[in-house]
Parts: C-alpha cells; sequence; structure tokens
C-alpha cells in the first residue's frame, strides 16, 4: 500500500487530500472521494456521506492514520473499487509532501557519517554517540511536497542535500523491545534533507556561549526537507 498527500482546489483554495497511491498505472485514488462514492452506493444520503468521508480522511494525513486499523481498511477498499471518478492521474496531480508530520526526529545512526562530520572539525566522535540514540529536532513546517521548489535561506552561502529514508511511526508507544518497534511504523519514504552547510560549518566550529548565541544565525536555517510523493506501508 502507498499513500500520500496531493493538493485539491476547493471552495477556500488549494486545501491537501489524502491519497492512495498507484505507482504501476501512474495514478492516485482521492480517498475522501472514493469513500463518499462509496457511501452514497450503499444508501447514504449526499449530505451524510460527504461529512463521514470528510471525517475518515481528513486533509491532514497524520490526522487520518490516528483511526488506526480502520483507515487501513478503508484505503484497501479505495483501492479494490477503483473508482474511475475518484482517480487523478500523475500528470494532473501536485504533491505535497508525503504526511504532516507533527515531530521530526533526525537519528545519527551511521558511525562513518558522524566520523566524517567530526573531522570537518577536527574533533573526535564523543562517545555518547556509542552508548545513547543521538538524534535532533527538526522543524516539521520546512517540510516540502515533490517537485516543489526550496527556499534559500537568507545568509546562507552553500546549499547542500543528503539523500535520507524516513521512518513514519503511526502508533504512539514507549520502552519498547526490538521485536515489538516495527508494530507501530506505518511505512517509509523517502526525505532529502537540505542544509546550509556554511552556517552549519560555523555552528559545529565556534562553540555556542552566551556571547556567541546571541550572535550565531538561527538553527532554523540548516534546511528545509523535500520528501517524495508517497509512503510505502509496511505489512501487518
Amino acid at each position: 500500500m502507498k499513500i500520500g498527500t496531493i493538493v485539491r482546489d476547493g471552495p477556500d483554495g488549494p486545501l491537501p487530500r489524502p491519497v492512495a497511491v498507484l505507482a504501476d498505472d501512474e495514478v492516485v485514488v482521492d480517498l475522501r472521494v472514493a469513500e463518499r462514492r462509496r457511501l452514497e452506493s450503499e444508501g447514504a444520503a449526499p449530505d451524510a456521506a460527504l461529512r463521514i468521508a470528510s471525517a475518515t480522511f481528513p486533509p491532514s494525513l497524520t490526522e487520518a492514520i490516528q483511526a488506526g486499523p480502520t483507515f487501513r481498511r478503508r484505503v484497501d477498499d479505495a483501492i479494490d473499487a477503483l473508482d474511475v471518478e475518484a482517480t487523478i492521474p500523475f500528470g494532473d496531480v501536485t504533491w505535497a509532501p508525503a504526511i504532516d508530520p507533527p515531530v521530526m526526529l533526525d537519528g545519527s545512526a551511521f558511525e562513518q557519517h558522524l566520523v566524517n562530520a567530526h573531522a570537518r572539525g577536527k574533533r573526535e566522535v564523543p562517545d555518547l554517540f556509542y552508548e545513547v540514540p543521538v538524534y535532533y529536532k527538526m522543524n516539521p513546517v520546512t517540510v516540502y511536497g515533490h517537485e516543489q521548489e526550496l527556499p534559500w535561506p537568507g545568509g546562507a552561502g552553500f546549499m547542500d542535500y543528503e539523500l535520507e529514508i524516513a521512518v513514519v511511526i503511526g502508533e504512539a508507544g514507549r520502552d519498547l523491545r526490538p521485536n515489538e518497534a516495527l508494530e507501530h511504523v506505518l511505512g517509509v519514504t523517502v526525505m532529502n534533507d537540505v542544509s546550509a552547510r556554511d552556517v552549519q560549518a560555523r555552528e559545529m566550529t565556534a562553540g555556542f556561549g552566551p556571547a556567541k548565541a546571541r550572535t550565531s544565525p538561527p538553527r532554523s536555517v540548516r534546511g528545509s526537507r523535500r520528501w517524495t510523493s508517497w509512503s510505502s506501508t509496511t505489512s501487518r
């Protein structure tokens, strides 16, 4: 199953809409339209069908997946029925970010990457990186969709990107054992992490004393993220 988000025009302007992605056919299924038409075909009044479909598939994919197994079942139903009136070809689609995450964490998970990054600042990798999972918090409002243009931050002279894999958490949990963690993963997607390298280099080498903190550029200029068109969900 592949799910994502597109932008569709509405009476109040462009709005995000969750979709099922049929990559082989190069079409998406507007899940709210598919659900509304399914309900109407089963006898629901148009107004009631629209209310239920809008609640099942709200503009926020994060809110939609909170329905848990019900969300997956309704997506499967839309794919199986494949209502032509709810499908849109890729060529007519404007992609939004694959998902609208409330929280984004970037883990320092690969040793050689850490070694290379610290070598630029002529430092050794701290022992802490080998003792606990280390991450930094990213700004979830700096996420852009496939083929969207990223803004160039003020004060940055060198923008760089890294191809990364993003794991989308779909169910709450804590103190999980490794064999339990996958049950809480909705899926994976590609994320390009874009950073202002010159600003980042100054941050990593200059230190952050009280005076430095007042004059250093804000950490938000470290980058934006462009996500791929959809998230491929995991098998349960």
